[in-house]
């Protein structure tokens, strides 16, 4: 049986995790200016299709 502060536990390890992850980010809001964007950045890694091929973006208004 699970004891009831096992996700608690948990959910503080995670949160802990997230904020030391994120300290560099901090570290520059806290120095630096905010630039705004004009677009989100592209995608970490190439979306690959089960069959190898390369997948194409999203275009909007474009339906398949």
């Amino acid at each position: 049986m699970v004891s009831p502060e096992l996700p608690q536990v948990l959910g503080n390890l995670g949160l802990v995790r997230s904020a030391w992850a994120s300290r560099g980010w901090l570290g520059r809001l806290k120095r630096g200016r905010i630039e705004k964007a004009s677009a989100a950045p592209g995608p970490k890694y190439q979306l690959v299709l089960p069959n190898g091929r390369g997948l194409q973006p999203f275009e909007p208004g474009l339906r398949t």
